[in-house]
Parts: structure tokens; sequence; C-alpha cells
């Protein structure tokens, strides 16, 4: 209600003040400086000789002031309309009403009607002054931040709002000096551009963001405007003085500044899905900097040759005027290409990325330090804040380089070659919420292709170099197992065979004192040593069998199994075996040659022993590559087991009494970088499966 009624009340003023400023500039404002008109007069005779009557000249800045005034208090009450039930709405309605009523000299002429009025006036100048700094101070969110915000607000406004109630006091910092009354209008620009550049920054939303950017674009573009027609105006003052077209033309200028506050204002609040401004501002920034080159060039043009030949003549003029016309194509581009540069990197010039890249890939790098390249190249060409390269590492995908600090919603494109899925390069947009252009996706598609290569490569290294670990970590791991089998073999021989030799020696040296004296009792004490000394040498036999069994010196894999089936498939045996196995096997590595015989043997017995089976199936086969190009290469041992008997539940805790248990049976296997499968058999019974790999060419017949 306190916002409808101080618009309503400053709208009425407005309607109000019209025809008295209207009647104020045309009585009191043509041959004599006034209150309510700021320009200079133009004089009667300057209107007469131009025939304008005193009303039109009126009019005319009448009009212009309706239509600024118009302009703010119609967008007022549209956002009062579509938004007033948010803070930010009730704000930007207060403040562009009092903005719009206060920025012109409308008002003015009701001044000196009556002395309320003018108190009145100088209150709403004030109120509309803070409402315009408040708005920007909280605007999107309605909150101050940083917190020290709402001191530096007071303490600009406390300084600055005597100027308003009391012009021309000596509490008005204007009258103070000027070099006191510039810094503080510096000082409350800079701190609304600052305070929004902070938010936008540290605290606010995707959409706050967007928002923010539309309404610092319109106060920055009104406060540049503003600044530049003061600055031309100072630099000119006798010129505009004598020239009220120049005058007219120059407040036209300055109010169609503010207009921009209006507009980018309802922009900002009114679109629930904004447009993005990026281009906008790339463009008003291109043809600034250009209006001011051509100016300058024109300029310094007509200066040096009035200078060098002496003359201000019209070809000098034509001659300036030429210079700016052949400059301004190629300055144009070179101004483009530069604001490209600052605001998207390089995403206009591909392929001076393309030889960065290639320089920076030049240097002899480590594997990290080539992906770190990439990354800080792609970062650096688009001005991203974060970017990073993962890849697929035992199934998992894990960042290898990243360069920038990390942010959320990062896009994300996977790198590929040669068809296979290596990971993906991540890129975060220039500010959270933000999309990419579609020549940021252009570059970034180029980019991803030629880094795929160099991601395939690393990759490459990186496995190698997993796989030297892995084979270094299995040097260790069979010094471990040879040292610990060495350690065995001393502890059996120390602790048991040579105690049974020791005392060996000492029965042959006790028989030998007695066979003489006593020998019915040497004869007792030599049997007893017979029987010792075949108990050990059937020791010696199982320790060695144990180490490798002979009978695969003797005989070869293939009759290994054939006579250990014969002895466990006898004829008082109620199991029938049947045996499928190749004819011959090609040379086979020692240690597969022991896991294939221990693991065929001890499932055979398992059987035996326990599954209640009438029949068993053993199967030896190998397995050759899939590949054309070589398909003579022998890949595997492949063993299969199975029973019709009673079954057992896989697991990798499920053992068997006797032998080595199905877990070591799976421990040989793995060793060898194979594997070994216990499964349930439909309808009754269980097979074993196990793969033993090997690598050699049966044409070559050599590892």
């Amino acid at each position: 209600m306190f916002v409808i009624l101080i618009c309503l009340e400053c709208v009425s003023l407005f309607i109000v003040g019209i025809p008295e400023f209207y009647k104020e500039i045309r009585d009191h404002c043509i041959d004599q400086a006034c209150k309510s008109f700021n320009n200079p007069p133009p004089g009667s005779a300057w209107l007469a000789e131009q025939g304008i009557l005193p009303g039109q000249y009126a009019l005319a800045y009448t009009v212009l002031y309706i239509l600024v005034g118009g302009v703010f208090i119609s967008t007022a009450g549209i956002l009062f309309i579509k938004n007033s039930r948010s803070l930010m709405g009730l704000f930007g309605t207060l403040m562009l009403v009092l903005l719009g009523i206060t920025f012109t000299p409308i008002l003015d002429g009701l001044r000196d009607n009556h002395w309320l009025l003018d108190i009145l006036l100088r209150v709403n100048t004030a109120l509309g002054f803070t409402a315009f700094l408040l708005f920007f101070f909280v605007f999107p969110t309605g909150r101050f931040a940083p917190l020290w915000t709402p001191y530096l607000l007071a303490g600009i406004l406390t300084v600055g709002i005597p100027h308003f109630l009391f012009p021309g006091s000596k509490a008005d910092l204007q009258m103070w000096s000027p070099w006191a009354f510039l810094p503080w209008v510096g000082s409350w620009m800079i701190s609304i551009l600052y305070v929004q550049v902070y938010r936008y920054r540290k605290l606010l939303s995707p959409l706050e963001r967007q928002q923010t950017k539309w309404v610092v674009y319109g106060v920055a573009l009104a406060i540049m405007g503003l600044l530049s027609f003061t600055v031309l105006f100072l630099t000119r003052l006798d010129a505009f003085s004598a020239n009220p077209y120049g005058m007219f033309f120059l407040e036209v200028g300055i109010q169609s500044s503010m207009l921009v506050i209006p507009i980018a204002l309802s922009i900002a609040i009114l679109r629930s899905r904004l447009w993005d401004i990026d281009p906008l501002v790339n463009r008003t920034i291109v043809y600034g900097i250009l209006t001011i080159s051509v100016i300058a060039l024109y300029t310094l043009s007509v200066w040096y040759l009035g200078k060098a030949f002496q003359t201000s003549q019209w070809w000098t003029s034509l001659i300036a005027t030429s210079i700016v016309a052949v400059s301004f194509t190629p300055l144009k581009e070179k101004v483009q290409r530069w604001i490209n540069k600052l605001m998207y990197g390089d995403t206009g010039d591909p392929y001076s990325v393309l030889v960065r890249l290639g320089k920076s890939l030049e240097e002899p790098l480590s594997s990290e330090a080539a992906l770190e390249a990439v990354v800080k190249t792609i970062r650096a060409a688009l001005r991203l804040p974060y970017a990073a390269i993962s890849l697929y590492r035992n199934g998992e995908l894990a960042i290898v380089a990243e360069d920038g600090e990390h942010a959320e919603g990062s896009y994300r494109k996977a790198l590929i070659h040669r068809g296979e899925m290596l990971g993906y390069l991540h890129a975060a947009p220039r500010s959270a919420g933000e999309t990419f252009t579609a020549s940021d996706l252009k570059l970034l598609d180029m980019l991803v292709r030629q880094a795929g290569v160099v991601v395939e490569n690393v990759r490459v290294t990186f496995d190698l170099k997993l796989t030297a670990a892995a084979l270094q970590e299995s040097r260790e791991q069979l010094i471990v197992a040879r040292e610990e089998e060495r350690k065995r073999l001393r502890r059996d021989l120390h602790d048991d065979m040579a105690p049974r030799l020791a005392a060996i020696a000492l029965t042959a040296a006790a028989a030998e004192d007695l066979l003489e004296k006593d020998p019915a009792t040497t004869k007792t004490i030599l049997t007893e040593l017979r029987s010792v000394i075949r108990a050990t040498v059937t020791d010696i036999r199982e320790m060695v069998y144990n180490m490798r069994p002979p009978a695969l010196d003797e005989l070869g894999l293939i009759s290994s199994i054939r006579e250990r089936v014969r002895e466990i498939g006898s004829p008082v045996s109620t199991l029938n075996i049947d045996l499928d196995v190749p004819h011959s096997l090609p040379p086979l590595p020692a240690a597969v040659e022991v896991a294939a015989y221990r693991i065929i043997t001890e499932a055979m017995v398992n059987v035996l022993r326990h599954s209640h089976a009438q029949h068993c199936t053993v199967k030896l086969s190998t397995v050759t590559s899939s590949n054309s190009e070589a398909a003579d290469r022998v890949e595997g041992l492949l063993l299969e087991i199975a029973d019709d008997g009673d079954g057992v539940q896989p697991g990798p805790d499920n053992h068997r009494s006797g032998g080595i248990g199905l877990s070591s049976m799976r421990e040989r296997a793995e060793e060898l970088g194979g594997y070994c499968k216990i499964e349930q058999k439909r309808p009754r019974g269980t097979v074993i499966r196990a793969y033993l790999p090997i690598l050699f060419r049966l044409k070559e017949g050599n590892l």
C-alpha cells in the first residue's frame, strides 16, 4: 500500500507538472536562465532567425521529457501488474516511478507554486535516488550481500542526500568543490556495479545470474551514456551553448541513455526464460570501440592534414573520411576477433588452437603431462573455469588430468578412438547455468577428435605400466613362493629326514658292535633298520611326488592321466570313468602340466570318495585363437570333470576331505591366470570346469 500511494502521488504530480513546465519554458526560459530548465536560453532572436516559435521550442523539450517519464512509468506499471507479489517487483516499481519523474525536469515547474510542493519534490528526488541505489544493492534476491554493503549504502546516502534535500546550502556536497562531488558520484556508480558483479560470481543461481547480466548491462550502458554526453558537453561547452540544436540533441542522447535501465530491468524481471545477453554485450562493446576509434581517427586525420598543409579546406575532411572508410572494415574485423577471444576464447580461430596443442605435445612429456597439456589447451582456448579428462580403468571411470576449479554441471564429451570408448572430456561452462554456443561445441568436437589419439597412446602407456607392475608383482610372488618352498624343504629335511638318517647310522653302528657278541640281537636290529629305511624311502618319494609327479616326466600328461584313471577305476571300484583326451599335446609349461594333473586327479578322487556316482567323464581339450591371423595359436587347456552323483553346492569355501579340496583347485587355476568353476549338473551330479591359459604357436612349438 505504501508503494502504491507514493507511486500515485508521483504520477499525479508528473501529470500536473506537464503544463506548468511547458508554460515555464515558453514564458520565462527563452531569454534568461531559469530554475525549471538547466539548458542555456536560446534567445528570442535565434528562434526568430530559425523560424521557431517559443511554444514550439518549449513543446519539443516537454514532449521529450514526457516520453522519457512515460517509458519509466509505463514500465513500472507493467512490472507492478506482472510481479507485484515479490519484493523485487515492488522495489522495481517504486524505483522506476521515482526515477522517471525526478530525472526529467518536468516537476521543476511546480517548485515556485508553493513552498510545500518544493519540499515534496525535494523529498521525492531524495527518495528516488535512495530507491535507485537500494534496488541495485539487493537485486535480484532482495537481500544485502556482502554483509558490509548496508554500511556502504548508508555512507553514500548520508553524504549525498543533503544535495537533494538542501541544494545550494552548505550541506550540499556540490557547493564544497567539484573535486568532492565528482568522487562521490563515481563511488556510488562503482559500488552498484561491484555489488552486482560480486553477487553474480559468489551467490546467485543460474537464472539470477542471467537477470544480473541484463541489469548490469543496462546500468553500465546508461552510466557510460551519461558520462560520454557529459564529457562531450564539458569539452565543447561554448559550442553547445551557442547552438540550441546541439543542446537539444545532447539532451536527447542523455535521456535516451537512461531509457536502457527500464528496458533491461523489465526483461530481467518479467521474462521467465531470458534471452542470452552475451551476443548483445559483444556487439555493444565492438561498436562502442569502433565508434570511439572512428571519431579518434577522423579527428587525428583532420588535425594532421590541417597542420601539414596549413589549411582547413573541405578536401582535408574528404581525405579524413576516406581514411576512415578504408580503415573501418579491417578495424572492425580486428576488434571483433579481439572481443570474441576475450569473451569466448579461440572459438573463431580453431587452427591456432590446433597449432598450439601440437607444439605443446612436441615436447618430451610423460603420459600425465601430455594429458595435462591437452586439458590446459582446451581450457585456455575456450576460457573455461574447469576442464578434465577421465578414462576407464578396470571398468571404472577415473579423472586422470584436470585444470581449474571443479564445477558442477560440466559438459561431457565422449573420447572415442577407432570405435572404442576411452573416456570423457569434461568442460564446465564459463558460468553456472550457461550453455555452450554452437561455435564452442564445434571447437570442442574438433579438439576431442584430436585428443582421442593422444588419450589412446596415454591409455596404452598406462596399460603397459600396469602390466609391468603386475609382472613385477608376479615375479615377487614367485620369488616368495620359491623361498617358502625352500624353507619347507629345509625344514622337512632338517627336522625329519636328518634325524632319521642319524638314527639309521647309530643303529647300524650298534648292530656292528653286537655282530660277534650277540648275533640274534643284531639280526633283530637289522630287521628293524630295514623297516625304517623303507619308510624313509617312501617319505622321500612322497616328498618328490608332491613337488612334481614323476609320471609326468616319464609318461607325459595324457598318459599320466590315463594311468591315474586306470588306478581309480579298478575292477573293485563301482565307478565307471570315461576319458576324452586328444592323441597328443604340444609342449606345455611345467606349471600347466602339474596344475592340470592335480586338478583332474583330485576331482576324480573326490567323485570316488564322496559323490556316490556311477559314471564320471573326464575331458581335456585345447583352446585355439579365434583370430584368423593367429589360428595356429593355442591359448589354453580346458578341463571338464562331470559325474552323476549326489552333487555339491558350489562356493568358494567348499572343501572335500582328503586331497587339496575344491578351493585349492581354484587356487591352482587362478595362479596361472585361469579359473576353476564348480556347477550343479541337471538333473543330478556335479561339473567341474577349469581353464588354464597358455600362449605359444603350434608351428614353432615353443613358448
